[in-house]
């Protein structure tokens, strides 16, 4: 019986199979390489046999080239670049957060908050109560944002080919520090 070939999904630049397309899609929705592999429906015994499958197809050019064109067109999408999303990142971690409050204490109103603390407030709720109005704000982790702000440098890599990639081993515990709520508060924080 002869074998069919397999089918091809045209894109702009090279031809991709059709698994490979989702597993690109899934990888661009940041899913770690063995996630999208099962999820693009590749089946292999072990998850070891993923993790080096994963590894493969992100080294093959036409599929690093489908991968740089999805996010491109997500980022113009979303109107966002690199430099922007770390930019946000650097204002939950760094900002200071007693700009919220006027010089006697009271909680400013939030449109009088400076940008760079909004972008931090993950909530802001008032309760009115029997002996007045109680207002709580939180903010987004600091401690989250300084490890997406290392990732995002190269401090410690996504889960994108099934195992996180360690970074060197001073940068380890310049990461470590820099995760850790001392660290945090000699930075400026809380």
């Amino acid at each position: 019986m002869k074998r069919k070939a397999p089918k091809y999904i045209k894109q702009s630049r090279p031809e991709l199979t059709a698994q490979e397309v989702k597993f690109c899609q899934y990888i661009s929705e940041s899913m770690s390489g063995i996630d999208a592999l099962k999820k693009a429906g590749y089946k292999f015994s072990s998850e070891a046999s993923y993790y080096t499958s994963a590894n493969r197809l992100l080294r093959i050019d036409k599929i690093r080239k489908y991968l740089a064109e999805l996010r491109e067109q997500a980022s113009k999408t979303a109107k966002i670049n690199f430099n922007k999303v770390v930019e946000q990142w650097s204002y939950i971690a760094f900002g200071d957060r007693r700009a919220i409050y006027n010089q006697d204490g009271t909680l400013k109103p939030p449109h009088e908050w400076p940008h760079e603390i909004q972008v931090s407030v993950a909530s802001a709720e008032t309760i009115e109560t029997e002996n007045g109005v109680v207002k709580k704000i939180r903010f987004e982790p600091r401690g989250e944002a300084l490890k997406e702000l290392a990732r995002l440098i190269g401090y410690g890599e996504p889960e994108t080919r099934g195992r996180p990639k360690t970074a060197p081993s001073e940068d380890k515990t310049i990461y470590k520090d820099i995760a850790n709520d001392e660290a945090t508060a000699e930075l400026g924080g809380d």
